[in-house]
């Protein structure tokens, strides 16, 4: 099947003719990208190339579908005691001895604020935790486990280590050094895209 190329009146010939070579070695190395399209998206320079493929060639959907299978099974364990994946985890990230400033959690898991504020009061709500003014700064307020917290968050700790040691029995260890290292990129990449750096010049 011919492969197409959209392009922008902004590209000038030799980008064009430079995508087209690359296009045409990536469709010829394998079947899968066959009947790839190229879509340029730019302002006078190449800025990006999307490639319309499969949803399972692309590198969020997998993510994606490892974690939520991932959350699946942390989250039928954890109901069996009465709680959550999501409680489990900002059990994790509170101090077992002197408790977590609360503006510290949402970053430590990945979550806004207000969704934080609502789970928190759930978790005290279930007896897992308290608050209490922060001793280091009057305007914030640390979050204490309760007994029963400690015993959730240690609940919680054997199963991240139980499913990672069970990793680790059928994934090679240098599979494993890929893995993160790939993953890491992947983050940096998200990083900067959230978080550009500004280039300022000097005139």
């Amino acid at each position: 099947m011919k492969r197409e190329i959209f392009y922008s009146s902004a590209i000038n010939h030799s980008s064009l003719l430079a995508i087209q070579v690359y296009n045409n070695l990536r469709g010829s190395s394998t079947g899968e990208w066959n009947n790839l399209a190229v879509v340029l998206c730019m302002h006078n320079k190449i800025q990006y190339i999307c490639y319309h493929m499969k949803k399972e060639l692309t590198v969020d959907y997998n993510i994606k579908t490892a974690w939520h299978a991932i959350y699946r099974m942390y989250n039928q364990k954890a109901l069996k005691d009465d709680f959550t994946t999501s409680i489990g985890y900002v059990l994790l990230n509170i101090d077992s001895k002197e408790g977590t400033p609360a503006t510290k959690i949402a970053p430590l898991i990945g979550l806004e604020s207000r969704s934080l504020t609502r789970m928190l009061k759930n978790m005290e709500e279930k007896g897992l935790i308290v608050k209490q003014p922060d001793p280091n700064d009057r305007r914030s307020v640390r979050i204490i486990l309760t007994e029963l917290g400690r015993q959730k968050k240690e609940i919680s700790r054997k199963t991240v280590l139980e499913f990672n040691n069970m990793v680790r029995e059928i994934v090679p260890e240098h599979s494993l050094d890929i893995f993160f290292e790939v993953i890491n990129k992947i983050s940096k990449i998200v990083d900067e895209e959230l978080n550009p750096t500004t280039v300022t010049t000097t005139t």
